[in-house]
């Protein structure tokens, strides 16, 4: 949302800064998926390399280092920028993005997820809670 704002395209009345609910930053490996909510920075240092290396493959590659320590994937996805680089992976992976309300949680995949370029389907009372990338091999298949 912060891109969007920095280029006068939205005006929103009321700005909520989650930064601080832990609850939706870490790494956590459950099941067959990987769920990740994090700076880029915590994806360039972690060793997810045995569970989903194209995520530590990617993350240097984001944006300037001052961007990776603040910025998170999930706001990367929520802006919905067609070149932004967690979108392709998003898409590659046929990941499940999750959103959360009062009413419970929605799973979609990238293509229910991605409406058009810089629009999604995160409706106005949802948070971005979790995206679940499947576990790869540890050798990636793209080198």
């Amino acid at each position: 949302m912060l891109p969007i704002i920095n280029m006068r395209l939205a005006h929103p009345e009321v700005l909520i800064d989650i930064s601080g609910l832990q609850v939706l930053t870490g790494i956590d490996v459950v099941g067959d998926t990987l769920g990740v909510l994090t700076t880029h920075r915590m994806l360039e240092t972690t060793q997810l390399r045995a569970v989903c290396p194209l995520l530590t493959d990617l993350a240097p590659f984001i944006a300037l280092l001052a961007v990776r320590f603040r910025g998170t994937r999930g706001g990367f996805l929520v802006h919905a920028d067609p070149s932004a680089k967690w979108s392709m992976a998003v898409a590659t992976l046929r990941t499940a993005i999750e959103l959360a309300s009062s009413a419970g949680v929605r799973r979609l995949s990238a293509e229910e997820f991605f409406l058009r370029m810089l629009v999604t389907a995160l409706a106005p009372d949802e948070i971005l809670w979790r995206v679940a990338f499947p576990v790869l091999a540890p050798e990636p298949v793209w080198r």
